[in-house]
């Protein structure tokens, strides 16, 4: 998969995260096919935490496959780590001075509502500012200027040994530059890792259309990308379910709006022709949806309102309808 995707595009910023387990056999094999951009997942460095939050007795295997990258000729090497409050919080030193030691990139990721059992609470987040503060135990840190658009805010230790980043995904979320989408493994697009709102590519690859439509067929899924995930301004226990609910409304409002317009404009420019007629109609039924939509947020403000940061999370709703 490595070479063909780089044989269709050579200049591909092409990189691959893994768990790294199976890098003792693969690393080599990967870097012959031209990935030259790795990153580890590494929550601690003690076995039994390890064992704990991956249920995996693999801990050994993965610090064989980090290094097995290593002797490939993979650099840097960058290892994700989600801070977890009351989990890893007392090993920020050890991961600092073992990116010191080692020169791999240790990026701390605040901890999001991902989990398949949905025990995330706000209590466990571990925020950049304590995560920054534990990493600059093992040393003085400065901050590293780069890609506004990268997540991770990047710093290295001034004395030149060993850089770190942190992902501020919860207390300082970056929505606003974020330039990411994501492709799922069936050929879905989602323009947010929180959608649950999915745009089907592969039909329009497999059906035959041309390069052209796809590319402004993309253009309006981008548009579609909503102003923030609104993690940490719901309560813990309904923090899933209302989650994707707020998303779905308001990508669902932003892609009824726009395939309205668009059929309004395309029923205008045809005049009196049968097939004005039919989008016109079709037009004019998505128009009455937005009656739907204005209900919509009515139920919304009576939600937010039980929220906390509820007047936030409604106003981006307001703003993007």
């Amino acid at each position: 998969l490595v070479r063909v995707m780089l044989e269709i595009s050579p200049d591909m910023d092409l990189a691959l995260t893994t768990n790294g387990v199976l890098l003792p056999r693969l690393a080599e094999g990967l870097y012959n096919a031209g990935l030259r951009r790795i990153n580890i997942s590494l929550d601690s460095l003690k076995p039994h935490k390890f064992l704990e939050i991956t249920r995996r007795d693999m801990f050994r295997q993965t610090l064989d496959g980090i290094q097995a990258a290593a002797d490939a000729g993979f650099h840097p090497i960058k290892i994700n780590a989600v801070g977890i409050n009351g989990f890893n919080h007392d090993e920020l030193e050890d991961f600092g001075r073992w990116a010191r030691e080692t020169g791999y990139i240790v990026r701390f990721i605040e901890y999001m509502p991902l989990d398949a059992q949905h025990k995330w609470e706000m209590n466990k987040v571990l925020p950049a500012e304590k995560i920054l503060e534990g990493l600059s135990r093992a040393g003085e840190l400065e901050l590293v200027r780069d890609n506004p658009h990268d997540p991770a805010t990047k710093y290295r230790y001034k004395d030149g040994k060993g850089e770190v980043g942190v992902i501020p995904t919860v207390t300082e979320p970056f929505c606003a530059t974020c330039n990411r989408i994501r492709l799922t493994a069936d050929g879905m697009i989602r323009t947010c890792l929180f959608s649950t709102v999915e745009h089907d590519v592969k039909s329009h690859l497999r059906g035959g259309t041309d390069d052209e439509t796809i590319k402004e067929w993309l253009a309006g899924v981008v548009l579609t990308k909503t102003p923030g995930h609104l993690i940490g301004q719901l309560p813990g226990g309904a923090q899933h379910q209302r989650l994707a609910t707020v998303i779905a409304w308001i990508q669902w409002m932003q892609q009824a709006k726009t395939e309205s317009r668009r059929l309004a404009t395309a029923g205008a420019g045809l005049g009196n022709h049968i097939p004005a007629f039919q989008q016109g109609r079709q037009a004019g039924r998505l128009y009455r949806c937005h009656g739907r939509i204005a209900q919509s947020v009515q139920v919304g403000e009576h939600v937010a309102g039980q929220w906390q940061g509820g007047k936030q999370g409604i106003s981006h709703v307001r703003a993007r309808v």
